[in-house]
This record gives structure tokens, sequence and C-alpha cells, in this order.
């Protein structure tokens, strides 16, 4: 008898290692680079009134105010085209935002919106509103795929952002260019996994779990989560 079970733990433990690290066959929903291929950035085109491209990771103001950060710049120039360039964003307006970037602003500088009080890039601006090809157009543009950010002790990543959203097309879009699966929220831990099972949406986790066979470590640390999710 004892014989027996250890003859079928030895079965067990072989499947599941063999489930760990073996790639598995992906529906249509899987992951194809191709779907999205990057469109050359749109070169800043100077003028007399803009003269310069506005620098990345900078936060632009028109003016000074009380009780934000000490890094931030005041020029009123690249404060407006940041704004509008997170409104075009917003609004999915591609043409746009291709005349912000010509003018000189950047993909990767936070900016107000018409949408939020707080500064966000551009980039996760556009993701709470569900614009896909804005989103692209930006990474397209420079901005990070990794793009994450902080607020009312709550965080998330882009990618965390887009499958919150129920948005399956940026989540492909994202998983394309190689987004990192492993962000969690600073506040809570929880991952873009526990998000997607929080919403329910099947065709969301299938590309995920897919997106996991990159590499043979993300793939173990992928698997486990689903069988862990398999006792909750």
């Amino acid at each position: 008898m004892l014989k027996k079970l250890a003859i079928l733990f030895c079965v067990l433990l072989i499947g599941f290692i063999l489930y760990l690290i073996i790639p598995l066959q992906h529906s249509a929903s899987s992951i194809n680079a191709e779907e999205f291929p990057p469109e050359q950035p749109t070169q800043f085109i100077p003028d007399r009134a803009n003269q310069e491209k506005c620098h990345d990771e900078t936060f632009y103001i028109k003016k000074s105010q009380v009780g934000y950060a000490d890094s931030e710049v005041i020029n009123e120039r690249c404060a407006s085209l940041q704004t509008a360039l997170a409104n075009a964003a917003i609004d999915g307006n591609l043409i746009e935002m291709r005349h912000l970037f010509q003018k000189g602003a950047s993909a990767r500088s936070p900016a107000f919106s018409k949408h939020s009080s707080d500064a966000r890039m551009p980039v996760i601006t556009a993701a709470w509103a569900k614009q896909p090809q804005a989103i692209k157009l930006l990474i397209d543009n420079g901005a990070d795929v990794n793009s994450h950010y902080s607020c009312c002790m709550s965080s998330k990543s882009l990618l965390m952002v887009a499958v919150t959203m129920n948005d399956a097309a940026t989540t492909k879009l994202l998983l394309s260019r190689n987004s990192d699966l492993s962000y969690k929220d600073e506040f809570e831990g929880y991952d873009v996994f526990d998000e997607a099972y929080r919403i329910s949406n099947s065709a969301i986790l299938v590309m995920l779990y897919s997106a996991c066979d990159r590499s043979i470590a993300s793939r173990i640390k992928c698997r486990v989560k689903q069988a862990s999710h398999l006792f909750w």
C-alpha cells in the first residue's frame, strides 16, 4: 500500500513539474506582436513658437503652485502642450496627438487632464479612457510600457489599469510589447493576475498566462499563481 502511494505521489509530482515548465498551446487570444507593428516616432518640427521639445520626466506647470513638488518646472507652453496631449489621448484623437508631438510635446511627461486632478503620464490617462490606439501611439513615441502611478493608497501599472478597465485590446497591445507581469500594488500587494480574477475576464486571463511563456522562470511563477487560484 505504501509503495503504491509512493508511486502515485511521484507520478503526481512529475506531472506537476511538467505542468510548470512545458509551454501550453494557447487559443486565438494569445499574443501576436505582428498585430501591433510599431510606427516611426513623430518628428518634432520647430517653429517660432515652439523652438525646443518639452523634456521627458518633467512636470510642467503654468505658474507657481502651493503644495506641489519642488521639481515642477514653470513653462506655460509645455504645460499647455502636455495637457493637450493628455486630453487628445483621452479622446483617441491620433491626428491631434501627432500634431502635438510635432510641436514638442513629450510622451514621457505627466500632465493634468480634463478627467483627473492628479498629474499622470498621458499613457496612463489614455488607459483609463480605454484608448488602445492612443496608447500605441504614445508608446511608439517613447512612453514607457511599464509606466505606473500611485494615488490615494493605491498603485497600478499601465497593464493593471488596462485589466481593471476590462480592456482586452489594450491588454493584448501591452503584452505584445513585453509589459511587466510582476508589478504589485505598493499598498495591498496584489498583481495583474489578481485583478484579472477579480473582474472575471477569462479572455484576459488567457492572454496573461500566454505571456508567461516568455521564459521558464516566468512560466513557473505564473503556473504556481494559476494553481494557487484553484484553491481560493
